[in-house]
């Protein structure tokens, strides 16, 4: 008998609270209120509700009170559910106040906790939450704190928890069984009007009622209401809406008739009634399984059966076509609920309107569809009122204000936390009035605007022959298709023996049925039911028959309409669970396990047992794609039911649970009367072990809340007789505690030990029930149950108790003719020989064989001792002391028998005993593979190093059992003797032994034992050997066809011996490196949990290797494999997300002292600090780190700030009076604040990406300061502010905008909607618009809310509409997005439909329209947008500009079109695909270089740009050069006059950049490609004078140098910017000439537009690297202040010097097509001649060079500290070249780079691989850092004295906190290298945050061992480790670097000493 104890009468843990709190009266009455008990959190929770609160308890402790008082409804139900765990659901104040609570599931958790190891897939983002059901409404209150409001339109007459949300079951109205038996007719047309308005639509009529016509208005509809009306519902989330539950329509015989139904799900029969939902998964936690096994019962009591269905969720897809990935529309797609948590602005939380619920068609025809017939369904066209729905769906994304029609009384979700009645919250009457209306009624979310009283449209009903129609849970298709009803393939309801291995072999047509799912595209899976969607999906598999009784009891209880609301209450439901068998080596089914469903109608006392088998099948890869988007495995567990058994004589049953194994407890009633309670287990049912009852406590002794009626604690052990007669058993909890109901009412909770709770005594009984068969594992399991029968300790029982079993099971086997008498053998014999080291093992090893403390093992080198002890002197006697419980071990043996004996002849386990001997043979034939497993389970324990330090006398204990065993069976290798394997593991201790056989025909061995195998033996010889030798494993006693799995669990007995296996078996077959050994070891599944736990000799040899290795790991390993290798640097080189230690720098970084010289420190006095505009401090380190040698930087943007003071000079003549001089300053400064306004375009550039806003604060957008310090008189100059408004320097305030913009960091998170918002200025401004633009070109608008785009577009502000078209395609670059399409294409008049209104927008917002067009669809080839663009570039049509002051189509305009036709088809010419026949080419060729009529010169003018441009970009690094000779310039000079001098410019450059490969930077080639006229000045020294027939001349040259820079653009060729150079000193000094007449001024201009040109083009190669030399010329541009200077040229100078020091020296540009196409945008050759001028380019195309930045500044860093450090690399080209720099530095182009590398002996060293590891390059890009960590001291330098060297320097610069450690003189044999690491932990920083051990600890162990040990384990694990020293020094490899040579050395002339000491 499993012992038992009393642990008091039981009552709910609230039931006191709630007295006290006066909710219940004292001595309340049970049936006031109702408790439950759940414990599949792993925990115990209480549910206990009354009629108006409900207590939530976890623990026995009261956790929280919900009163329901408010709300005028009583509380129906209220149970624990998991839902979806969704970021909302989490606020401070929560419930839970336990940090480690199991309430929330994490992603991460501990494997081998207890709450772990009992959850399942469904729940690892899981959220626990308490629901309570009212009438009408369901709150759900997350245990974490969010609560939640559902309204439900029925009252639930019960509800089921799931693994993700609730099934509801609705609470019937009506009798089912008044429908049944009545013929249904026909029902009265629609459009009549004898059709009551309530009831309009029902679908049939009674044959009873239908005598004639029923001219009564208002006779209920009922039973049409109740057969239409589905009963069950699935709720998966609190914030989406309730889905039905659905039913597998049943196959065809054939592919083409399934094919033919229209409903492969239906809605499950309202006759069916749940009895039993899975809770969890069916399916174990280690299973491993991918998809979930849930199981639904349902009982249908007009059939009179209980049918049993296998249920799965169906998943989610986004709204997208499964097939073509076609958008697929969200009209009566299923809503998502905002949380209610969120602050509401009113009385109600807002949501998205619903359909209308009720909306009659007047004339609509009746459904077609008959009763019981399936027609095929087809897809219905879109009627006019689908797309009035459609339009309406978009309004209202868009607009937020926009109100459709809806019905008055709708549907709403109301906060928690704002108690209202909410009876009238919502149109119940909807919902039900749906039912009754057959075809006229939209169910569910979403709808149309209004009601339809036009022609009818046909609709399904909930009718049985209703044509329903299917979608997913959420809108969109279903990932997780439910297979059909799986019959047709082959599957019998029925199993037995013979078709189990047939019917599962027979599961195919996977093909067909993955045709099946795109045949299911034709259907309408979107609109079930018209709204709801399908949450769960059953599938039949067996049906069970009833008891007839239940029928008739059933139907006698649903006789009347008045007694139905009772009927529940009549009787209680059948109780149905599940039990699972241990893991078994012997079962087949793939899971090794058997698994039992359990159906008790206690009314009846009718028990149906049903065995079901659960095989694992691989999907067919088209099918598992469908069915597992996410999911590695592909595999779906199938249960095959057998026949069912009936249990008789069964009064109450209930399953209970200690820890992880259940079994079933019955409660029987005797012939006299009296009860008794029994354990059964289904797979063992011949025992049923009977639990007698003694006293019962009346109070519990664990519970700490127990009132004694005194002080003294009188009273609390009182107990209570047995009661007789036992009513019941519920209230299961964990640890096989359950309530037993006696007659007078009490619950007495008893608790059983099932289950050891001890980790060894377990671990040998899984093994026990694993090796054995099921029913002889439960036999053992039996008779440790009757451990109290034996005289034990109490802290040994379980252990002993399990001995003892073990030796009954074999005691009951022994042949009854054999004599009974023992033969005693003593080992005592060895004792003779003193000397030998035998008897000093025995002698010493029993004072060793203690519980693990700091006085031996790991900490024996701790102890301080008074005096010191020579180990070499010492000897065992006089050393060690004796144990004391020596007596007590040699007589355990004895022991055990007379108790095993004593056990087989007591009554208790009588029954056991006869089943063993009823089943001798079995038992006699599992003896050899119980005592193999049991020797491979220890020694297993010896290759483990914790479980062997603390596994005291239990494991020791069991050797002398196995060898007792070995020798009943006659094994003479397995036995005691002398020379056998056991005799020297029982050497400890005398122990006494039968010397007898117990059988005369003893079984052998298995095959390959025939001797104990040894493990450490076996690691002795695969590590000194070559030759492989396998170790046989518990899973060579597995049966031939036993499964993975069964494999899998087999292999988790012995991980270690398994896993050493597989690396021997491989690492030995050829000479392997030590980075190819370490891949195997991580392979063969050596974790780095398994490795530190490891013995030390083993632990040893594969730590060599990871030492080995961890210096020069391959590029090409995983993040695995270096973490393995404890080289986490390398590890975050593959991680491409910004990694989470760095977001600790910025604030290590800000204790960063900067450089600063006496210059800095002195102008500091005078002016604000140079660096204050770097906002991010750990970009500023940075910047410190690449500038460190001088104040470029600060220079540089102190030059372009515009909110600085500015300087400028102007010297007065001596005649001039006060006033002229204040007039000559204005002047002055009329042209500084021309400079000032152009200077934000270039602080974009310097600011780019470097600012994380804080989204508490609002982001501060700089103006600009119109302040003018004057020299040198140092007078402060202002000017009138009204002249320089936002308004009339619109654009200048745009840029600042722009800038301000760019600055936030692309990674920077929470730039959504609402912060965006929240920045919004109450009254739409030009810096704002600039800022949306620069918010869209860092991506930062793709979370934009489309609603508020809508917002900022209502106002038509043109700025910001330019802002925020251009920021979104830019954001949505490439995509195509529908939704932006609409916002672009309004916004631009050729995309209006024909015969639209003239539309009231700018110019300017058009031609942003345009360029967005391109962004949007860039690359895409899009044929309709191309056709678009090009008709805009070749409009011709004059333009009335008689009304408005600007045209449309000016230059600038055609200018973006063919930007966007460009970008549309980016080098895409030499395949244009779809506009072969549009005549692309030649249509832009005759715009750019065609013959102009004369009446159209001025329009062709403007388009020329435009086409030139978009044949540029089209074919882009093409090498056609067909194209590139008809776009080059005209090949006379005199042709020159007829083309424009910047089309000329434009024209170079198109040839140029089509012939990519073909541009040089050098003197011949541009000679080569000027005119032949021009060849002589192509230095331009020889230019003297300012002439306008130099002008094309200029233009052509810069275009040639333009090329030059965008090819290399960013590379920072020191050839190219000198070349560059040469032509920029060039131009500056021609821009200088004089120039006195109109025609030099003219060529001036062209002169200085050039020399702009050039300049970016300078700064464009040298981007971000900051040179002197083309600063210094920057600088002198930027100090241009005259008259003749235009806002432009400024502009371009600035820009120049942003790009020159580009993202603080950490962006530069790339050039990719994409980067090169940005950079012809944002540097355009004509540049505005003022603020306001956009005549020829739009100035927001200026910011364009964000799409070209490329971050490739190569950042070192240590992981430690997270500081960014100075370190050379060796970059290594693909070319083959190497270059050293000093990092961080920017690099050169990625795609050029093979690897780059560390240099020095400091750090770890660390390879980029970009050429053999994408993951590399991938993450650099993200990220652009080079993770570092300082190599410990003995790892930087090979020779022992430089490393100590290094070890005390460092310990010089501080001291630790644990110093006195190490000064022990335990440590005094390590070096000073070898303690570095632990000397110095603050500065490794995460180094030693692992926990991992290190060599130091092996050390100490191993070296107490060579000096003093004396264990045999230990000892031997010192020989495996010099033995294998000795073998690798043969070799020639004795560089060790784990265990240096010398320790190795040392440890062995130490044990050869004693050795020759004890000689």
């Amino acid at each position: 008998m499993a012992p038992t104890h009393s642990l008091g009468i039981h009552k709910p843990s609230a039931l006191d609270y709630l007295i006290g709190e006066s909710i219940l009266p004292e001595n309340a009455n049970p049936d006031l209120y109702s408790w439950e008990l759940f414990t599949d959190a792993g925990v115990e929770e209480e549910v206990l509700c009354t009629k108006d609160c409900v207590v939530w308890s976890r623990g026995r402790v009261v956790r929280k009170l919900f009163s329901f008082e408010i709300e005028l409804e009583d509380v129906h139900q209220a149970t624990l559910a998991w839902f979806p765990d969704h970021e909302d659901q989490s606020t401070p104040n929560s419930y839970d106040t336990f940090a480690s609570s199991p309430n929330k599931r994490r992603r991460v958790s501990d494997p081998d906790s207890p709450t772990q190891k009992n959850d399942n897939a469904l729940r690892n983002d899981s959220a626990r939450a308490l629901v309570v059901f009212l009438k009408y409404q369901a709150h759900i209150f997350f245990l974490t704190g969010a609560s939640h409001v559902v309204n439900i339109p029925f009252e639930v007459e019960r509800a089921f928890p799931t693994p993700r949300g609730l099934i509801l079951q609705r609470k019937l109205l009506v009798p089912i069984s008044n429908l049944q038996n009545s013929a249904m007719a026909p029902s009265v047309p629609q459009n009549t009007f004898l059709v009551p308005p309530s009831q309009a639509s029902f679908s049939s009529a009674s044959v009873d009622e239908f005598p004639g016509i029923d001219f009564d208005l208002f006779k209920s509809a009922a039973a049409p209401t109740e057969r239409g009306m589905p009963r069950h519902y699935s709720l998966t989330s609190p914030l989406s809406e309730l889905s039905l539950l659905g039913q597998s329509v049943g196959p065809s015989p054939a592919r083409q008739k399934r094919l033919q139904t229209a409903k492969p799900f239906i809605a499950l029969d309202v006759d069916e009634e749940i009895i039993y939902v899975s809770p969890v998964n069916e399916l174990p936690r280690d299973s491993f399984a991918s998809e979930p096994l849930l199981l639904v019962v349902t009982l249908n009591h007009e059939r009179g059966v209980y049918t049993l269905w296998n249920a799965s969720y169906l998943g989610s897809k986004p709204l997208s076509n499964p097939r073509t990935g076609g958008s697929i529309p969200t009209i009566g797609a299923k809503s998502r609920r905002r949380s209610s948590h969120v602050t509401p602005t009113g009385d109600t939380t807002p949501v998205a309107r619903s359909r209308d619920a009720l909306r009659e068609s007047m004339g609509a025809a009746r459904s077609k569809a008959a009763a019981g017939s399936i027609k095929k369904s087809k897809r219905k066209k879109k009627d006019p009122q689908s797309v009035k729905a459609a339009e309406d769906a978009l309004a209202s994304q868009v607009d937020p204000d926009f109100e459709a029609r809806h019905n008055k009384r709708e549907s709403r979700r109301v906060s928690s936390m704002i108690r209202a009645d909410l009876n009238a919250s919502f149109d119940r009457s909807a919902f039900q009035d749906l039912a009754s209306q057959s075809g006229a009624t939209s169910f569910g979310p979403g709808g149309r605007r209004g009601q339809s009283l036009g022609a009818g449209v046909e609709r399904p009903s909930f009718g049985a022959g209703s044509i329903r129609r299917l979608r997913a849970s959420t809108p969109g298709s279903f990932s997780r298709l439910s297979i059909e009803d799986f019959s047709e393939l082959g599957m019998n309801t029925a199993w037995n023996g013979s078709q189990a291995s047939t019917t599962l072999d027979d599961f195919e047509h996977y093909a067909e049925m993955a045709d099946d799912i795109e045949d299911m595209d034709d259907l309408d899976f979107y609109h079930p039911l018209d709204g709801l969607g399908w949450g769960l999906v059953l599938r039949k598999f067996s049906e069970i028959r009833a008891p007839s009784s239940a029928v008739s009891l059933q139907r006698s209880a649903r006789g009347t309409f008045s007694d139905l609301s009772n009927a529940s209450d009549s009787r209680n439901p059948p109780r149905v669970f599940t039990i699972t068998s241990p893991v078994n080596g012997d079962e087949r089914s793939s899971y090794g396990r058997r698994f039992y469903l359990i159906i008790f109608d206690k009314h009846l006392k009718d028990c149906i047992q049903v065995e079901f088998r659960v095989k694992s099948k691989t999907l067919h890869p088209i099918l598992a794609s469908s069915l597992q988007e996410d999911r590695q495995s592909k595999t779906m567990p199938i249960p095959i039911f057998s026949d069912p058994v009936r249990l008789k004589n069964v009064s109450d049953i209930i399953n209970i649970r200690d820890h992880d194994e259940k079994r079933i407890l019955l409660l029987k009633e005797g012939p006299s009367g009296n009860s008794s309670i029994a354990v059964f287990s289904p797979w063992s049912q011949e025992i049923t072990i009977q639990i007698p009852l003694k006293r019962l406590r009346i109070f519990n002794p664990h519970d700490v809340s127990t009132v004694s009626a005194s002080p003294r604690g009188i009273g609390k052990k009182r107990t209570t007789t047995n009661p007789k007669i036992l009513c019941g058993l519920h209230s299961a909890g964990l640890y096989s505690t359950v309530d037993v109901l006696s007659g007078d009412g009490h619950n007495h909770q008893i608790s059983l030990d099932l289950w050891p709770k001890s980790s060894n005594t377990s671990k040998v009984l899984d093994i026990c029930f694993f090796a054995l068969p099921l029913h002889i594992g439960e036999m053992v399991l039996r008779l440790w149950w009757n451990r109290d029968l034996v005289n034990q300790q109490p802290a040994q029982r379980e252990w002993n108790g399990l001995l003892t079993a073990l030796l009954a099971l074999c005691l009951a086997c022994e042949d009854s003719g054999r004599s009974k008498r023992a033969q005693r053998r003593n080992t005592a014999v060895f004792e003779s020989d003193s000397s030998s080291s035998i008897s000093i093992m025995k002698k010493l090893e029993s004072s060793w064989n203690k519980p693990a403390n700091r006085s031996h093992g790991a900490w024996a080198w701790a102890h301080v001792f008074k005096s010191s002890v020579n180990p070499m002197s010492a000897s065992p006697q006089q050393g060690v002391p004796l144990s004391p419980s020596r007596k007590a071990r040699e007589s355990i043996i004895s022991s055990h028998i007379l108790s095993a004996r004593n056990l087989v002849r007591s009554a208790a386990s009588k029954d056991t005993i006869e089943s063993i001997r009823k089943h001798r043979h079995a038992v006699v034939s599992a003896l050899p593979q119980l005592l193999v497993a049991l020797h491979l389970l220890r020694e297993e324990q010896k290759l483990h190093s914790s479980d062997r330090q603390s596994e005291s006398d239990e494991m020791t204990g069991l050797a002398p059992i196995l060898a007792q065993i070995g020798r009943w069976l006659g094994w003479p290798d397995w036995d005691w003797k002398s020379g056998k394997f056991y005799c020297l593991e029982t050497t400890s201790s005398n122990f006494i032994f039968e010397d007898s056989t117990l059988l005369q025909d003893p079984p052998s061995p298995p095959e390959g034992f025939e001797m104990p195998p040894s493990a450490l033996q076996w690691v002795e010889r695969n590590s000194c050997s070559k030759r492989f030798t396998s170790f046989p494993t518990l899973e060579s006693l597995l049966p031939a066809n036993a499964s993975e799995i069964v494999k899998h669990f087999a292999r988790q007995f012995t991980p270690r011996l398994s896993a050493l296996s597989s690396f021997f078996s491989r690492a030995q077959q050829a000479q392997l490196d030590c980075n190819d050994r370490v891949k195997i070891m991580h392979e063969a599944g050596i974790n780095a949990r398994m490795l530190e736990t490891l013995n030390e000799s083993t632990l040893a040899l594969l730590k060599e290797s990871i030492v080995q290795s961890q210096s020069q790991p391959p590029t090409t390993w995983t993040a695995d494999l270096l973490s393995y290798v404890s080289r986490e640097d390398l590890r975050l080189l593959l991680d491409s997300e910004q990694p989470s230690w760095l977001e600790g720098s910025i604030s290590k970084t800000n204790q960063l002292e900067g450089v600063r010289d006496i210059h800095s420190i002195t102008q500091s006095t005078e002016q604000p600090d140079s660096m204050i505009s770097l906002p991010n401090t750990e970009r500023m380190a940075t910047c410190r780190l690449i500038f460190n040698q001088d104040q470029r930087l600060s220079e540089a943007i102190h030059m372009i700030e515009p909110y600085r003071i500015a300087v400028a000079e102007c010297i007065p003549e001596p005649s001039w009076s006060e006033a002229q001089v204040l007039e000559a300053q204005r002047e002055v400064h009329s042209w500084v604040m021309t400079r000032t306004f152009a200077l934000a375009p270039g602080l974009g550039f310097a600011h780019f990406d470097s600012r994380v806003p804080l989204l508490s604060e609002k982001f501060n957008i700089p103006g600009y300061n119109t302040l003018c310090v004057m020299k040198p008189m140092n007078n402060t100059v202002s000017v009138d502010r009204s002249l320089f408004t936002e308004d009339k320097y619109s654009w200048a305030w745009f840029h600042s905008g722009s800038a301000a913009g760019l600055s936030v960091a692309k990674h920077a998170a929470g730039i959504d909607s609402s912060w965006i918002v929240f920045n919004r200025p109450a009254e739409l401004n030009n810096r704002h618009a600039g800022f949306l633009l620069a918010l869209g070109l860092n991506g930062h608008l793709r979370s934009m809310a489309k609603w508020l785009a809508f917002k900022y577009l209502t106002p038509k502000h043109t700025m910001t509409s330019i802002g925020l078209l251009l920021g979104l395609s830019a954001s949505h670059i490439g995509t195509m997005d529908m939704l932006v399409t609409r916002l672009l294409s309004v916004h631009v008049t050729r995309m209006l439909p024909p015969g639209a209104a003239e539309l009231n927008l700018s110019p300017l917002t058009q031609t942003a329209g345009l360029m967005g067009i391109g962004l949007l669809y860039f690359n895409s080839q899009h044929r309709r947008m191309s056709e678009i663009m090009l008709s805009e570039i070749e409009n011709l049509d004059p333009e009335d500009i008689s009304g408005s002051a600007e045209p449309v189509r000016d230059e600038s305009y055609r200018l973006a079109a063919g930007f966007a036709l460009g970008l549309i088809n980016l080098g895409q010419g030499a395949d244009l695909k779809g506009l072969h026949d549009v005549r692309l080419v030649e249509r832009l060729l005759s715009v750019a270089v065609g013959p102009r009529p004369v009446n159209l010169i001025h329009l062709m003018d403007q388009a020329t740009a435009g086409a030139v441009i978009a044949i540029m970009l089209i074919f882009m690094k093409s090498g056609n050069k067909g194209v590139a000779r008809k776009i080059d310039i005209p090949d006379t000079v005199p042709q020159f006059d007829f083309v424009r001098p910047d089309i000329l410019l434009l024209r170079t450059l198109a040839k140029h950049l089509i012939l990519w490969d073909d541009i040089q930077p050098d003197y011949k080639w541009i000679s080569k490609n000027l005119p032949r006229e021009y060849t002589k000045e192509h230095t331009l020294k020889n230019v003297r004078i300012l002439t306008s027939d130099h002008m094309p001349f200029f233009n052509i040259l810069a275009g040639l140098l333009w090329g030059i820079s965008l090819k290399y653009a960013g590379s920072g060729d020191i050839q190219v910017r000198d070349f560059l150079i040469s032509y920029l000193d060039q131009f500056i000094r021609i821009c200088r000439l004089p120039a006195l007449r109109y025609d030099s001024k003219l060529t001036r201009n062209t002169v200085r537009n050039c020399q702009d040109l050039v300049a970016l083009s300078t700064a464009t190669v040298m981007a971000g690297t900051g040179d002197l030399e083309v600063f210094r010329r920057l600088r002198s541009l930027h100090g241009r202040v005259n008259p003749d200077t235009p806002y432009g040229s400024h502009m371009a100078g600035h820009m120049a010097i942003g790009a020159l020091f580009f993202g603080a020296g950490c962006y530069t540009f790339g050039t990719s097509n994409l980067a090169t196409a940005a950079l012809i945008a944002a540097f355009y050759p004509v540049f505005p001649m003022d603020v306001t001028d956009n005549k020829a380019h739009l100035q927001a195309f200026r910011h364009f060079w964000a799409l070209a930045a490329e971050a490739r500044c190569i950042i070192p860093r240590d992981i430690d500290t997270s500081r960014a450090l100075n370190l050379e690399l060796d970059i290594h080209l693909k070319d083959g070249k190497v270059q050293r720099i000093t990092a961080p530095k920017l690099l050169p182009g990625l795609d050029t780079i093979a690897k780059i590398t560390t240099v020095g002996s400091e750090y770890w060293p660390v390879t980029l691989d970009f050429a053999a590891n994408p993951a590399h390059l991938a993450a650099f890009r993200a990220t652009q850092t080079l993770p570092l960590r300082r190599r410990p001291a003995h790892e930087a330098h090979t020779s022992v004295f430089t490393s100590t060297l290094l070890a005390f320097n460092e310990a010089r610069a501080g001291s630790s906190s644990i110093d006195w450690i190490f000064r022990l003189p335990a440590f005094a044999q390590f070096e000073a290298a070898d303690l570095a690491m632990f000397e110095h932990g603050e500065e490794c920083g995460n180094a030693l945050l692992d926990m991992r051990g290190s060599a130091v600890d092996e050390r100490l162990l191993l070296n107490q061992t060579a000096e003093s040990g004396w264990e045999r384990d230990r000892l031997w694990n010192l020989r495996i480790l010099l033995r294998w020293a000795d073998a690798q020094a043969m070799e020639g490899r004795a560089d060790f670097k784990w265990i240096r040579k010398e320790v190795l050395d040392r440890w062995k002339a130490v044990v050869e000493a004693r050795a020759r000491a004890r000689e």
